[in-house]
C-alpha cells in the first residue's frame, strides 16, 4: 500500500472512531499486538460508483459491545450496547466508507454504497486478513481493529 493512501485511511479512520464512538486509535507495526481471542466480528461493505471497491473491519467479537456502548453513551454492561453490537459495528463500516470515499474523491462523485455484511471469523481467518499486506492494524483503546481497503482506481 502506498503511504499517501495509508496516511489517508489512517487519518479518516481516527477520525471517525473519535467522533462517532469517543475511542481514541493508534495505527500500529502488525508485529506490535497478540490476540487472545479466538472469535472476530468483520463487517464488509462493498461500493460502487466513479470506482468501485468495498471496506473491512474486523476486532475481537468481544470489543464490539464496547463499541456499541459508547456510540450510544452507555456502559458495556447494558444490555441495549449488547444488543445493538453488530448494528454498531455496520453503521462504523458506513460512516468510514462515506468518509472515506469523500478524502479520496471529494464532495461532488457520487457513490452507492452496499448492505454492510456482518459476519465471524475464526483465528485462522482473523490471520490471514491480518497477513494481507493491503491490511492496517489499529490499537483501539485496547483491542485490535483490522482495516483493509480496495477499489479499482488506476494505481
Amino acid at each position: 500500500m502506498d503511504l499517501q493512501r495509508q496516511e489517508l485511511l489512517e487519518a479518516t479512520l481516527i477520525t471517525v472512531l473519535e467522533q462517532f464512538a469517543f475511542l481514541f486509535a493508534d495505527l500500529v507495526e502488525k508485529d506490535e499486538i497478540e490476540v487472545e481471542e479466538s472469535e472476530f466480528a468483520m463487517v464488509s461493505l462493498s461500493f460502487t460508483g466513479d470506482f468501485s471497491g468495498q471496506l473491512v473491519l474486523a476486532t475481537p467479537s468481544s470489543s464490539c459491545v464496547e463499541i456499541a456502548a459508547n456510540v450510544l453513551g452507555t456502559d458495556p454492561s447494558n444490555p441495549k450496547a449488547q444488543e445493538d453490537a453488530q448494528d454498531a459495528m455496520q453503521e462504523l463500516a458506513n460512516v468510514c466508507c462515506g468518509h472515506i470515499l469523500t478524502a479520496i474523491a471529494g464532495d461532488e462523485p457520487v457513490f452507492d454504497l452496499g448492505v454492510p455484511s456482518f459476519g465471524i471469523l475464526s483465528l485462522e481467518e482473523w490471520n490471514s486478513l491480518y497477513q494481507d499486506p493491503e491490511t492496517l492494524v489499529f490499537i483501539v483503546e485496547d483491542f485490535p481493529l483490522l482495516l483493509r481497503w480496495t477499489d479499482t482506481r488506476a494505481s
